[in-house]
């Protein structure tokens, strides 16, 4: 017998932890907040930690018990729970590692390649969105702690009833909590299976075995759907079957078969695929392309590098693995294709998109075993297969870091997008909605952007009435938002929350960063060029009036959710100049453009119409050359500013004293711009 032996029992935990550290933490001190995360701070901030207990109760009741206690000890701590996000999942990539462990004991090496490949598998890209997914990640590892629960107990029969009864309770909670890996529950009769193969020889005494052991369980899954479907269904997703004739379920039976390949092939082959998909580095400039490129090698040959030492330090009687990788390929598939049940029943997509992305999670366990099964397969030598495993896991953790710096950005993004809307209106009339055509966000939609609006401008509202809504035309038009005529009510229920309007008291928004946020005057930008879809015929709802420009209690910006005000740059002077252009304060105008000259960006080049308040205060205060200057400047940015333009001038010649100057600076305007 060799007298090798492998690294301590902490080694793995470890190297697990230092993965997802790596894979999800280099960033962590520039994200912010994203998609559900805003709700539940703006949430925790209104109602308090219990107040998840009734957030959730329309389709995850004992999920805000849960929420209740990390949000009572995490706050709003952004870093904190970014920390915890990556925290989370390391502790389900224990869990994993323990199960695999509790199945296969005699066999660390392969078990410890499933483990690798399940914390950085690449499919699912919404880790920074913490406040969500680390929930998710509490409930997914005990699913797989109750997995292993029932098998440890098969293998201690002094306390069988206690390991089967945790593990009973532990599936119990997992599975009303979230029905997100309802599938996995699924795979318990081939777990045990596997688990008795050498206690029972018979095959028919095996199977009368394990149907006795899952009948608990299954009674659960029976009491789980009933409950579900009948007693507290869901929102999110119904099951959807037309069977009413035979054509009818033939052609169901098709569409399931065709989805559920589809979505096992994106969730496995493709999700792996694509992490040498380098085609979007363009948009990270040198020093990240640098940064991720270093990453990528150091990752990889620091994996390699242990797992060739981890290698040697196995004993040699147990390096025979041909048949762990037979039963790995086995489990992962089942486990596969039961992952999927709860989405495909719904008809909910699973893509490698955001927000669909989230879905995968259920798919993890089974891709990381199929995909170690079939790399231990393979015929070729072993440092070929740790070299294989080495650049597949340094390949995940380059794509974990290409969407932290996705997310990075966006955060930025963010935050400049609400402090301009800050530096704009200083106060907006409660009960107003705030319209925006294609919102520039990925992580982030109009439901979740509601969170730190009504946080700016009720700050101190502790009721369940929300005050302002954001809404995303193109998403809502034809749901709550039935149209753009005015006069329209605007009911929106999100959870425990609702909002009261009416499209006779909105705003419209126009924002495409780098540009800035431009709020639309009808009266002003009808002729606003390359408007978005709808943008048209929503502006004539926008009332500006109900921005109150010098109100007694301003927009608060709390720094700890928005971090710390900008400096002054070229969209702060453009928004305080569109303010004071809006109460006719010309003056003040023309002196906060000489402002955002003086700093010579040049940003107004990405968008021409933010020179017009510059050029109308101009003329006002008879200042012609500069308002020719600014108007041939934007021409020459735009050819298609040339019908706004007019209409500019064409309001300048009749709301401006007629002197020899002004008659001869609008006739050049005119006659330049060919004006009608």
């Amino acid at each position: 017998m060799s007298n090798r032996k492998p690294f301590g029992t902490y080694t793995i935990p470890l190297v697990l932890l230092a993965l997802c550290a790596i894979s999800y933490g280099v960033l962590v001190p520039w994200l912010g907040w994203y998609w559900d995360d805003w709700p539940s701070i703006w949430f925790l901030r209104v109602m308090g930690a219990a107040g998840f207990t009734d957030v959730f109760t329309i389709d995850r009741p004992t999920l805000g018990y849960l929420f209740w206690l990390t949000t009572a000890i995490l706050g709003e701590s952004l870093l904190a729970w970014q920390v915890f996000g990556f925290i989370s999942r390391w502790l389900s990539c224990l869990a994993f590692w323990w199960f695999l462990n509790q199945i296969w004991q005699n066999k660390p090496e392969p078990v410890a390649w499933a483990s690798i490949l399940f914390t950085i598998y690449p499919g699912f890209y919404q880790q920074y969105i913490p406040i969500t997914y680390s929930h998710m990640y509490l409930i997914l590892a005990l699913v797989l702690f109750s997995l292993g629960m029932i098998v440890k107990g098969l293998k201690s029969q002094a306390k069988f009833w206690l390991y089967y009864t945790i593990s009973f309770l532990s599936a119990l909670y997992s599975t009303f909590t979230l029905e997100y890996f309802f599938g996995l529950e699924l795979i318990r009769p081939v777990i045990i299976w596997i688990s008795l193969k050498e206690t029972y020889t018979k095959f028919s005494e095996k199977l009368k075995k394990v149907i006795q052991l899952c009948l608990p369980f299954w009674g659960m899954i029976t009491v789980f759907l009933y409950w579900r479907f009948f007693i507290h269904p869901t929102p999110r997703g119904h099951v959807q079957f037309q069977t009413d004739t035979i054509p009818n379920i033939f052609n169901e039976i098709r569409m399931l078969v065709t989805t559920a390949l589809q979505d096992i092939f994106q969730s496995s082959v493709l999700a792996w695929v694509q992490t040498f998909n380098l085609s979007k580095l363009y948009k990270f400039g040198l020093a990240p392309t640098l940064a991720y490129g270093l990453l990528v090698l150091a990752v990889s040959i620091s994996v390699i590098y242990f797992l060739y030492k981890y290698h040697q330090k196995v004993p040699s009687e147990i390096l025979s693995h041909q048949k762990f990788y037979r039963e790995a390929i086995f489990l992962g598939v089942i486990a596969i294709f039961t992952a999927g049940w709860p989405f495909w029943m719904t008809k909910l997509p699973i893509e490698l998109d955001f927000p669909w992305d989230r879905f995968t999670l259920a798919f993890m366990a089974g891709v990381s075993l199929l995909f170690t099964g079939i790399i231990g397969l393979l015929p070729v030598h072993r440092t070929l297969k740790i070299c294989l495993l080495g650049v597949l896991v340094g390949a995940a953790v380059g794509t974990h870091f290409r969407t932290a710096n996705d997310y990075r950005r966006e955060w930025n993004s963010e935050k400049d997008f609400f402090w301009q809307i800050a530096w704009r209106a200083p106060q907006i009339k409660p009960g107003t909605a705030l319209l925006i055509s294609e919102l520039p966000f990925e992580y982030s939609t109009d439901n979740s952007l509601t969170a730190p609006l009504n946080m700016m401008y009720a700050p101190h509202n502790t009721t369940t009435t929300m005050s302002y809504l954001l809404v995303s035309i193109e998403s809502r038009l034809d749901t709550f938002l039935t149209s753009l005529e005015k006069g329209i009510e605007i009911n929106q229920l999100y959870r425990s929350f609702t909002f009261r309007g009416s499209t006779s008291q909105a705003i419209v928004l126009y924002y495409t960063p780098p540009g800035c946020v431009k709020f639309l005057d009808p009266s002003l930008d009808a002729r606003l060029p390359q408007k978005p879809k709808y943008l048209a015929e929503a502006m004539r709802l926008s009332d500006l009036n109900l921005i109150d420009p010098n109100p007694l209690n301003p927009v608060e910006m709390d720094i700890s959710i928005f971090g710390e005000e900008p400096e002054p740059n070229w969209c702060y002077y453009y928004e305080k100049a569109d303010l004071a252009r809006q109460t006719g304060d010309w003056q003040t105008t023309t002196d906060l453009g000489e402002k955002a000259f003086a700093l010579n960006t040049r940003l107004y080049e990405t968008n021409a119409p933010e020179l017009l308040p510059f050029i109308e205060a101009n003329a006002h205060l008879g200042k012609w050359e500069n308002a020719i200057k600014y108007s041939q400047k934007a021409y020459a940015l735009s050819f298609r500013m040339n019908r706004i333009l007019c209409e500019t001038w064409k309001r300048i010649a009749t709301q401006t004293p007629s002197t020899t100057h002004q008659n001869n600076a609008v006739q050049q305007m005119m006659a330049e711009f060919k004006c009608q």
